[in-house]
């Protein structure tokens, strides 16, 4: 199975926050039957080391997804459209 985990920023400002992530990320670093692909936009050593360790976690960062926002408006306008066309048409 394929799991997002999303990591935000992390300073030893946010405290629980950072470890809490930390641990997190090293539980699952165990589980080897899923792929986890770690969503972290940041440059945190230790996460990025953990992640680096075992191959079935990756890092996801804003410039790996190919999102534009005016697409998926878009195509949820056109998805509209074709279904009152199809009600419209009965």
């Amino acid at each position: 199975m394929n799991i997002l985990v999303y990591i935000p920023f992390l300073s030893q400002q946010n405290g629980g926050t950072r470890q809490y992530s930390v641990g997190l990320l090293k539980l699952v670093a165990k589980d080897t039957i899923n792929k986890y692909f770690i969503y972290h936009n940041n440059n945190d050593d230790e996460v990025l080391e953990i992640i680096k360790l075992h191959p079935h976690l990756q890092v996801i960062r804003d410039t790996d997804v190919n999102y534009k926002p005016e697409n998926y408006f878009s195509k949820k306008i056109r998805q509209f459209q074709d279904k009152l066309a199809t009600k419209l048409r009965l």
